[in-house]
């Protein structure tokens, strides 16, 4: 991350601590340092699962390119692949041979568009 958007990154942080801070709002300290005692693993699962749900939902995103929605086997195959390190090659050949004929076909299919045009 380049210098500038750190340092407006972190007074985006310091405004938001500040005003949750003056509506009486003191809750909202674990974002911004580790708190001195553990929570339950629910309850920090919940503290983030209701933060992210104030971002916006990509259902209703109409102007950009994203994935809406998927198939559940592919949602489970992301899971099951989630913990592999897809950078060392080496430990895992499968999924990278999978990553390439994957590309090989969806050039293929963009290569057949591009000539029926």
């Amino acid at each position: 991350m380049q210098l500038f958007q750190l340092s407006s990154l972190c007074c985006y942080w310091a405004d938001q601590k500040k005003e949750a801070e003056e509506n009486g709002c003191h809750n909202s300290n674990f974002r911004y340092k580790l708190p001195e005692n553990s929570i339950p693993k629910e309850a920090a699962y919940q503290i983030i699962s209701d933060e992210l749900m104030l971002d916006g939902n990509p259902r209703l995103d109409l102007a950009s390119f994203v994935t809406t929605w998927m198939e559940p086997e592919v949602d489970k195959l992301m899971m099951d692949s989630i913990n592999k390190n897809y950078v060392d090659m080496d430990v895992y050949p499968v999924t990278t041979e999978l990553q390439v004929s994957s590309m090989l076909r969806l050039g293929k299919i963009g290569l057949q568009l591009e000539l029926e045009l």
